[in-house]
């Protein structure tokens, strides 16, 4: 499949100068966060970081790296469920209970990419909660 369209007004150029460098296949990597729900390998992290993947990797904090599958993925809130199987004794995140939020209480929101070594690193972000509407 060619990048442009035979109307194009960039097609000439390209042709002229790249005809025969045009690659006719594309492989991207790129770089999710996630984190561990359950001892048993289950990781949540974001539909549109898996949903086009031929393959995943999870590379933990301790530098190991396992292929993980996807168990479920909900485009609509863009979640997804990958596991990772090990013998390693995987330590899950506790999660809150919104439902227990009280406008003006410290949140922290975390993104540890899933990958490591692109020169991206944890990262925590401090917020206050300023309203308790669930909607999204």
């Amino acid at each position: 499949m060619m990048p442009f369209s035979p109307n194009d007004p960039f097609k000439d150029f390209f042709d002229r100068f790249f005809k025969d460098q045009m690659p006719r296949e594309f492989k991207q990597q790129s770089l999710g966060s996630g984190f561990v729900i359950d001892k048993d390998g289950f990781i949540l992290t974001n539909n549109h970081v898996v949903e086009k993947s031929d393959e995943i990797r999870v590379r933990l904090a301790d530098e190991k790296e396992f292929a993980a599958k996807i168990i479920g993925r909900d485009p609509k809130t863009d979640l997804a469920l990958i596991k990772i199987d090990t013998d390693q004794s995987l330590v899950p995140l506790p999660l809150g209970n919104s439902d227990d939020l009280e406008v003006g209480e410290w949140l922290w929101r975390s993104e540890i990419p899933l990958v490591w070594g692109y020169g991206y690193g944890r990262h925590c972000q401090r917020k206050v909660s300023s309203h308790r509407d669930g909607s999204v």
